[in-house]
């Protein structure tokens, strides 16, 4: 039997550890990167900003764009089941390529909307943004949710087969890379949709 003194053993510390520090210095760096763009941003456009959308608008929201439709395409398809990782390999070898085409069509679109009457660079860009974090968001707690659920799961799978003992089977498959059941996450994802539609919030 194992005891609570020995607990420590089945805990990696360190890489425990590294996780809680990433994430306060991720929360410090994109709080400290935010500040600085934000108040370069104000300096150049000025409390006047439809003087410069045409030409810093639209260099501004192509840059951005870029750099959103670069994180959603590589961060969305990580880990994705229906691609191979050669594909995603490929993929990731012509980021660049992606994030310059992006750059390209989104300085286009907006040179010939933004003297449409409603359209707004920033508003663009901004819901753009919203939906990539809110991916993010939903992606991670989705993770949180049935991470450990999946894992023991796959625990008791790998163990079933191997014929071992339980008391003598060590969770060695687990220290390899998984990929989990398209159809668990499919399910989860329709189950967290349904739940954020039909909330009392989301009614208000």
């Amino acid at each position: 039997m194992t005891t609570i003194s020995r607990w420590g053993e089945y805990i990696n510390g360190s890489n425990a550890l590294i996780i809680i520090v990433g994430i306060f210095l991720s929360i410090l760096i994109a709080f400290v990167l935010g500040w600085v763009i934000q108040y370069i941003t104000r300096i150049i456009v000025s409390f006047d900003y439809q003087k410069t959308m045409r030409s810093f608008g639209s260099v501004f929201g192509s840059a951005s764009v870029a750099l959103i439709v670069a994180f959603i395409v590589l961060k969305g398809l990580k880990g994705f089941p229906f691609i191979s990782n050669e594909v995603l390999d490929s993929i990731k070898a012509k980021a660049g390529l992606i994030s310059l085409i992006s750059f390209g069509a989104s300085f286009v679109l907006f040179q010939v909307f933004i003297g449409k009457k409603g359209f707004s660079v920033y508003r663009f860009v901004t819901l753009l943004g919203t939906f990539a974090l809110a991916m993010a968001f939903a992606s991670n707690d989705l993770v949180n949710f049935v991470g450990v659920p999946i894992a023991s799961f796959d625990s008791y799978v790998h163990w079933k087969q191997s014929g071992v003992e339980a008391e003598n089977y060590l969770m060695e498959s687990l220290a390899e890379p998984v990929r989990t059941n398209p159809l668990f996450l499919i399910g989860s994802g329709i189950v967290m949709a349904l739940t954020l539609w039909f909330s009392k919030k989301h009614a208000r």
